[in-house]
């Protein structure tokens, strides 16, 4: 990118803050792996990140990026702040868009938060399809939801209820592409969490995105009955302005228990069927004198489906600050074979 030096600056210049501070103090949350930094007295620098390395036999190019080395950042104060997600593992492709998020933040009341700049798409937030760090399983289902985008976003959060609505250009184009200031794309979520006296219990949420020619319709929800069973699932209709693409159901359901804190087994389900439909075409017909016919033609998009069923299990480190994922995916239905993954991770 072209701006890549410079935004590799304010990193080392955020990091330098705390040195700077006249007051300061650090706390790590172990659960959370979450670097806490007090700058001064009215500031809190927020870092934390992951690493991942993965082994997926016969993956398709685009299906998963094998190397992940994220880091998160907030610079928050009173009212205003900063926020931004780098994947350096990206540096290394021409074209890898390394800057995931980068976006100033104003706490506009205790219930309404403004951002803008490079941004997490609200659908995107860590529901149907939570961040990489979250995935019990090698290869999370794939869920065709644009990711970032630059433009605005609003957050809202009133006692278990919590909603956000966004603005963007171009979620396919690099942020120093002008690109990606053109074709407006929308997408909001509004979330409803579940607790009891004692923890959470899980929630359910609602999404709709709106991207070029297609839009994007997103229910999921989550339960923990007991706190060593999670249980999450999912679906996302497709619907698609152009006749010759065919309207699309992705569905997935997960199942994953810790038998001890170090070890946990899971189970998941997931699948893509495209839903058949026709269209229309004016084809131009010539015979042999020459004189020319239209005549209307009916075709039918695809109507094929895609099902696997994984299975597998984590050994953990201590509060999960690293994992082995050992998976066995077999195809249900669809061409692709049945197939070994694995995965490693580290959160610092």
């Amino acid at each position: 990118m072209r701006y890549g030096n410079a935004v590799a600056m304010i990193v080392v210049l955020l990091a330098m803050l705390p040195v700077w501070a006249e007051e300061k103090a650090e706390s790590r949350d172990p659960a959370k792996v979450i670097l806490i930094i007090n700058v001064g007295e009215k500031a809190t620098l927020d870092l934390w990140g992951f690493f991942h390395e993965a082994f997926i036999q016969n993956a398709e190019p685009d299906e998963f990026q094998w190397t992940n080395l994220r880091l998160y950042g907030n610079l928050d104060g009173e009212r205003f702040g900063l926020g931004f997600v780098f994947n350096f593992a990206d540096l290394q492709e021409e074209y890898g868009d390394w800057v995931r998020e980068f976006y100033g933040k104003v706490k506009l009341t205790n219930a309404w938060e403004a951002r803008v700049g490079r941004i997490l798409h609200s659908v995107g937030t860590g529901n149907a399809r939570p961040g990489p760090f979250r995935w019990e399983t090698a290869l999370f289902p794939h869920l065709p939801w644009g990711q970032y985008g630059t433009g605005w976003q609003l957050k809202w959060i009133f006692g278990p209820w919590s909603a956000i609505i966004d603005a963007t250009g171009n979620s396919s184009a690099s942020p120093d592409d002008l690109a990606s200031l053109r074709d407006l794309e929308f997408s909001a979520l509004i979330k409803r969490t579940f607790a009891d006296a004692e923890r959470e219990l899980g929630y359910l949420s609602g999404s709709v995105q709106l991207i070029k020619n297609v839009c994007h319709f997103g229910l999921d929800g989550q339960y923990r009955p007991i706190k060593e069973l999670t249980l999450r699932g999912g679906l996302v209709y497709s619907d698609y302005a152009s006749e010759k693409h065919s309207n699309s159901l992705d569905v997935f359901g997960l199942a994953a228990y810790r038998l001890t804190p170090r070890f946990e087994i899971h189970t998941m389900i997931d699948g893509t069927a495209d839903l058949s439909k026709k269209y229309q075409e004016l084809q131009e017909q010539t015979d042999e004198l020459g004189i020319t016919t239209y005549q209307w033609q009916t075709y039918r998009t695809s109507d094929a489906a895609r099902i696997a069923w994984t299975n597998g299990l984590r050994i953990l480190g201590e509060d999960d600050h690293w994992a082995v994922t050992l998976d066995y995916e077999m195809a249900l239905e669809g061409q692709q074979p049945d197939r070994i993954l694995a995965r490693f991770q580290v959160r610092f």
